[in-house]
């Protein structure tokens, strides 16, 4: 039985090419989208902040952007795809230390709650019996509520009626209530870090039901399709597959 996750089904809507290649053929992406790898490294340098405040040590500011600018040397690699014009890898480097800033001085003594965990990785099924497996940014307990918190480095920023109806949070919300929260209220926090902005929802804000339907009925798709066309659209460029996709090359 196939265990879903919210990145495959997007794989899937935004071109059947690319998730045959990484789903079904299970290929590896040859080049890496350099706001993916910026996203890759502040994750990485929240998830090492949070690790220091479970054993009870908070490290400074200085600390958590050297820990960032190592990863970023021993991780970058020639194969990171620069794609918009006028920018440099170094125009990203510096993107995700204003991130890390921001995030550290908005939160800093960082003891709102108490950490549970960081790159949570859960397993759950929905309402319909669809196995999912996720991965949270992090987990903490807040005035006896689990708050489930994911860290935002791209894209644009969402207003919270979106945020209600969004795929990625119903389906972090699902998993929490069975595998985390033990019967307690829970609460989903999105931190927009290019913005600074923070935005929170609770279980009864959200459109959880109606998520899990359209999430299956897509399911449905999937697994009835047997042919997996390229579908060209104004995100190939960014696409670690598009050196694959025929119909790219040739356009």
């Amino acid at each position: 039985m196939t265990c879903w996750s919210h990145t495959r089904l997007s794989a899937f809507e935004q071109c059947p090419f690319k998730y045959y290649l990484q789903y079904v053929e299970k290929r590896k992406s040859p080049v890496q989208g350099i706001e993916g790898f910026m996203g890759n490294r502040v994750h990485e340098a929240l998830q090492r902040l949070y690790e220091g405040v479970m054993k009870g040590k908070i490290l400074g500011l200085k600390e958590v952007l050297e820990f960032y600018a190592k990863r970023w040397e021993e991780k970058y690699h020639p194969h990171v795809r620069v794609v918009k014009q006028d920018t440099t890898p170094e125009d990203y480097f510096n993107e995700g230390i204003s991130c890390i800033e921001w995030f550290y001085r908005a939160h800093h003594p960082f003891d709102r709650g108490t950490t549970l965990a960081v790159e949570k990785r859960v397993y759950f099924s929905t309402s319909f019996g669809d196995r999912f497996r996720a991965v949270m940014d992090r987990v903490d307990l807040e005035d006896n509520k689990i708050v489930i918190h994911d860290y935002k480095t791209g894209g644009k920023l969402s207003s919270k009626e979106d945020l209600a109806a969004d795929r990625q949070l119903s389906l972090y919300y699902r998993a929490a209530e069975q595998s985390i929260a033990e019967g307690r209220p829970i609460e989903l926090r999105w931190h927009f870090l290019r913005y600074g902005k923070m935005i929170s929802l609770s279980g009864s804000e959200m459109m959880v039901e109606e998520v899990e339907k359209q999430v299956h009925q897509l399911i449905e798709v999937i697994e009835s399709t047997d042919e997996y066309p390229p579908k060209l659209g104004p995100r190939c460029p960014w696409c670690g597959y598009s050196e694959m996709c025929p119909v790219y090359q040739d356009g």
